[in-house]
């Protein structure tokens, strides 16, 4: 009985611990702020859809001639 107490135990450290090493890996600190994270993932959407913008702009100007790409970053920003 003793033994699955110090297993009981020992799991949310080790949940912790995987959780650090994956934000790590990821290059997202544990410590982000919800805020920071909304910015980000804000601008991230925003930049999609300038990009696709762009290259749909370029693609009727005659600067892009890959259709396929136009397309796949149409869908990416939406």
């Amino acid at each position: 009985m003793s033994e699955i107490r110090s297993l009981k135990l020992n799991v949310p450290s080790a949940t912790s611990s995987h959780l650090e090493k994956a934000s790590q890996s990821l290059g997202n600190p544990v410590n982000n702020d919800f805020g920071d994270r909304i910015s980000n993932a804000i601008r991230s959407v925003a930049n999609a859809q300038n990009q696709s913008a762009q290259i749909s702009k370029d693609y009727e100007l005659g600067r892009e001639t890959d259709l396929s790409k136009v397309m796949v970053q149409q869908q990416v920003s939406s």
